[in-house]
Order: structure tokens, then sequence, then C-alpha cells
């Protein structure tokens, strides 16, 4: 018995060990098309990867499936392979996806859930810029939320001096 699950372990093995290399490659590939721009190749890339999507970490995928469906203009279906991206990866990765999977809720109009994974990432990064200054705009859309709202300007002005997003954070804040 064991002689027979010495070739499936090692298969197994060889295949892990193979799946750095190939994610590496499939990332020069996504890369390439999106500068030559070849959006519409972006997908069938993706489908193609078989091997991937048995073997790799099923978040790392869903992250990049994301990523795809962002650059096709289609944040609903962004926000689905975000949100399922989200719920498989380690809690690492965790504060990365719940930030994309925040930006393509907002993009697609769910606006509530947005806020509530802008509030994730500040859970853990308070003074993420990014995050700080959506969360800011979903509070005042919604009304009547303005100190709120002023509060998370102030927070990524303070952090601004780091983030490229800066100057025109601080014009915000000011002009609330």
């Amino acid at each position: 018995m064991a002689l027979l699950l010495l070739p499936l372990v090692l298969c197994e093995v060889l295949l892990r060990a193979a799946i750095p290399s190939r994610m590496q490659t499939f990332d020069r590939e996504l890369l390439a098309a999106l500068q030559s721009g070849a959006r519409q190749e972006l997908l069938p890339l993706y489908q193609r990867q078989r091997l991937l999507r048995f073997a790799a970490p099923k978040h790392a995928l869903l992250d990049k499936l994301g990523l795809i469906y962002t650059q096709l203009d289609d944040p609903a279906s962004a926000a689905r392979a975000f949100r399922e991206a989200f719920e498989d990866a380690p809690g690492a990765r965790q504060v990365e996806l719940a930030l994309k999977l925040a930006d393509a809720l907002r993009a697609s109009g769910q606006r509530e859930e947005a806020e509530r994974y802008y509030r994730e990432v500040l859970s853990v990064a308070g003074e993420h810029v990014h995050s700080n200054r959506e969360l800011a705009r979903l509070l005042l859309q919604r009304g009547g939320e303005r100190q709120e709202a002023l509060t998370a300007l102030r927070r990524a002005a303070a952090a601004a001096p780091r983030d490229p997003e800066g100057g025109e954070v601080r014009c915000e804040a000011a002009l609330l």
C-alpha cells in the first residue's frame, strides 16, 4: 500500500515545486497583455491556467481574476472574485484583499458593503490613506456623516506625506 502512495506523494511534491515558477510566468503574461493593450486576452489567459487553478493557492488566483475583471471594467465580477479570495486568504493577505474588494464594491455601487471593508482595512492599518479617503467620500455621499468623514480625511492627511495621494487629501480635508 505504501508503495502505491509513493508516486502520488512524489507527484504532489513536484507539482507544488513548479507552482511559483508557473505563477511568475502567468504574471509576466498578464503584464504583457496589459502593456500591449490586449485586454480581451486577459480572461482567456486566466482560463488556460489549468495547472495553477488545480494546485496554486486559491486566493492568489482569485486575486488575479479580480484584477482581470477590474481591467475589463466589470466591478461586480471583480468584487465576487475578490470576496472569494478574501474568504480563502490567510490573515496576512486579507488586508490587501479587503482593500481591493472595497474598491470593487464601491465601483459597482455597493456603497454600504464597501464601507464595511474600508473599515476592515482601517481596523488593521488605521493610517491607510486610500481607505480613509474612500471611507470619507462614502460617508459624505450618504450625508449626515460630515464629522466622521472629516476625521477620516484628517487621518489620511496625517499619513499623506508618505503617500502619493497626500496633496489631494489635504485639499479635500480643507474644503470640509
